[in-house]
């Protein structure tokens, strides 16, 4: 991809409680070369942590944005007392925390209770007209998978991982399926749990209508979201702010979602989606029969969604983030929210 400015691109380090210096030593050559003004990280540990050395040792305020996995109940890191402390640390002396959604506020509080006035909410973004605008048919595409053309489908579109719930997405689809026979269920992702979930469809009773179809990305990504009936994201555990639902509600579908994490900072049940609790199979399979079986709710909450992501477009998104930017550089305060 083209862009207007340079990326540079660095190993990941090997240890991740003494790979620090390594990120240290690179941002001091970066600002070398290229004296930036704000470091914007995307996770509190480790590239963080590694900012505060340049704050210190250059005046640059380092900016944190978690997208989850780093502050999330059951991360990673929990178990590890030296990494909580470094993690705590950098909540507490970065310039600016920014939580994408509200589940992540109530994290970074609960972690270090002292970032409060640097704590900033702005979500995650997509960009949504280019999203919603008309994509044509993508052929080569729609050859491997010919289905798609004739019947009617709900999407999973995501990382094959545990956290995401697909396997409870599979039994829920097995309740509903016998009911509704044309409809079928599209798992569009790559990850660890495609070989389990083979054995799982293998072994439903619907298995010919459960298609795993691997990774999809651009226009055929953009086709599945315009031609679901509706996409569902049944995470079990924790969510920053799912960017799929996001890109979702901006193709004008309606989510069926779990009650977790920053999924319930977008879906609002019977608004623009439906809520089924997480990890409860009968309740995702109640949340997937409201929805086959009611094409005029589908077109209602289709209309909500449309209305919900509208302050979720890059263009808004990105200057929120530009004004924190312009505040740090001008030592401003930091608005609270």
């Amino acid at each position: 991809m083209e862009r207007a400015y340079r990326i540079e691109w660095f190993s990941k380090p090997l240890s991740q409680q003494w790979g620090v210096g390594k990120f240290q030593r690179q941002l001091r050559r970066l600002h070398d070369r290229w004296p930036f003004e704000v470091i914007h990280t995307f996770s509190s540990y480790p590239t963080g942590f590694a900012a505060l050395d340049l704050m210190y040792e250059r005046s640059v305020p380092p900016v944190v944005t978690s997208q989850g996995g780093d502050l999330a109940v059951g991360s990673r890191y929990e178990q590890r007392p030296a990494i909580m402390d470094r993690i705590r640390r950098t909540l507490l002396e970065a310039s600016a925390v920014t939580a994408i959604s509200q589940y992540m506020h109530e994290r970074a509080l609960a972690i270090e209770p002292r970032c409060a006035p640097q704590l900033v909410d702005i979500p995650n973004g997509v960009d949504v007209a280019a999203l919603s605008a008309p994509v044509a048919e993508p052929v080569e595409f729609l050859k491997q998978h010919p289905f798609l053309q004739t019947n009617p489908f709900i999407l999973f579109l995501g990382r094959l991982h545990p956290r995401k719930g697909i396997d409870v997405l599979v039994r829920a689809f097995d309740q509903v399926a016998e009911e509704h026979a044309g409809v079928r269920l599209v798992i569009a992702g790559q990850g660890r749990e495609r070989e389990m979930l083979e054995g799982l469809v293998g072994a439903s009773a619907a298995r010919d209508r459960i298609h795993l179809i691997g990774a999809v990305h651009g226009e055929a990504k953009r086709w599945l979201l315009h031609r679901a009936l509706f996409v569902t994201a049944p995470t079990r555990t924790w969510e920053g702010m799912p960017v799929v639902v996001l890109e979702a509600m901006a193709c004008g579908q309606p989510v069926v979602g779990t009650r977790v994490g920053g999924i319930v900072d977008l879906v609002h049940d019977g608004r623009d989606g439906v809520l089924a609790e997480p990890d409860d199979v009968a309740s995702l399979a109640a949340g997937l029969q409201r929805m086959i079986g009611d094409p005029a709710l589908r077109e209602q909450l289709a209309r909500g969604a449309r209305e919900t992501i509208a302050p979720y477009d890059w263009r808004i998104v990105a200057e929120q983030y530009l004004d924190l930017f312009r505040k740090l550089v001008a030592r401003e305060p930091v608005p609270l929210t």
